[in-house]
């Protein structure tokens, strides 16, 4: 059994816990932190556990053996580092980090200390995404010569000035931390590390001041090209198109619907498990602290998503100039 404690209960901590008390042989939800004192009610009548006073007060019970952070972007080098130290698992959101500085240490952080460092790229759970990387992996688009993705949603529309999300530090690039770094992910473990990227990042609609379209050319290790678009002022999209000289595949519905295409023209909509990618991650986190195996999102994946994401935002702050990748 792991005995965890949830730190931040809002919208997406909430979906966690939901998530986790679905193996409530394996998890034992013990407790949460919160800021705000309604959420953290709420959140104990509904899932039981204590109401910590604190992040510090929570580290320090020693029957807590894992944590999950869904907590501001800027908060997580901190409270990972801190968790590690007092020898506790760690599953966070992504990102992991706003700086590459702070994702490599922190990742040395949880390795030193022999704990799990879990990063929720919830995305590459999905059925969608797993029949993909079989679909590559078994050549059938022949030589992969491009991938596009986009994923966007109008979410920041909706945004008041005084919401951590709606801050320009917690949210570089816009929806790119929150909705485009799952697409940097998920290209990263179908195609390998990413060398270089030029990218815009504007301001064009929104009240509040973060961007609202991002966009970036991107090129692989391997030579492989792909574009990134991930806008914050328009409808629910999220696309992945990947095309090789026999075929192509695009992913829709937000990794629900995957449709294959042969060069002769014929079309097949691959049929797909019913997956919750959430629940999945939860598990693989729950097992990777148990039994020790391995999950799924390296420490060393999920920082190099950051190093993407900040070489993006540093080639937009110079106008879209090609920028390298940090290792």
């Amino acid at each position: 059994m792991l005995n965890t404690a949830f730190v931040g209960v809002g919208w997406w901590g909430t979906v966690l816990a939901e998530s986790a008390a679905k193996f409530p042989d394996r998890i034992r939800i013990c407790g949460a932190v919160s800021t705000d004192t309604d959420d953290l009610k709420r959140f104990n009548a509904r899932f039981g556990g204590v109401g910590y006073s604190g992040f510090d007060q929570m580290l320090s019970d020693p029957d807590i053996q894992a944590v999950f952070l869904a907590t501001p972007h800027s908060s997580h080098y901190d409270q990972i580092c801190a968790a590690a130290a007092s020898g506790k698992h760690v599953f966070v959101e992504k990102p992991m980090a706003l700086t590459t500085a702070d994702a490599q240490q922190a990742a040395q952080a949880c390795k030193n200390a022999g704990v799990v460092l879990a990063v929720g790229h919830n995305r590459r759970f999905m059925a969608a995404a797993t029949a993909l990387k079989s679909i590559l992996e078994g050549k059938e688009l022949g030589f992969v010569l491009h991938a596009e993705a986009h994923f966007s949603a109008d979410s920041a529309m909706h945004y008041q000035a005084d919401e951590w999300r709606a801050q320009r530090h917690e949210a570089p690039g816009g929806s790119l931390a929150s909705l485009g770094i799952h697409m940097i992910d998920t290209l990263t473990w179908l195609f390998g590390p990413i060398t270089r990227v030029a990218c815009l990042s504007k301001r064009k609609v929104l009240c509040v001041d973060i961007d609202d379209t991002t966009c970036a050319l991107i090129e692989f290790d391997s030579g492989l090209t792909a574009y990134l678009g991930t806008l914050f002022a328009t409808p629910l999209v999220s696309q992945l198109r990947v095309s090789g000289t026999l075929g192509n595949v695009v992913v829709e519905q937000d990794f629900c619907c995957l449709t294959k295409t042969t060069s002769d023209g014929q079309q097949q909509a691959i049929p797909l498990d019913d997956t919750d990618s959430v629940v999945e991650e939860i598990k693989a986190f729950a097992n990777s602290c148990t039994s020790g195996s391995p999950y799924p999102v390296t420490p060393r994946q999920a920082a190099h998503n950051v190093a993407v994401m900040c070489a993006m935002l540093q080639s937009s702050e110079f106008g879209g100039i090609w920028i390298q990748v940090e290792r």
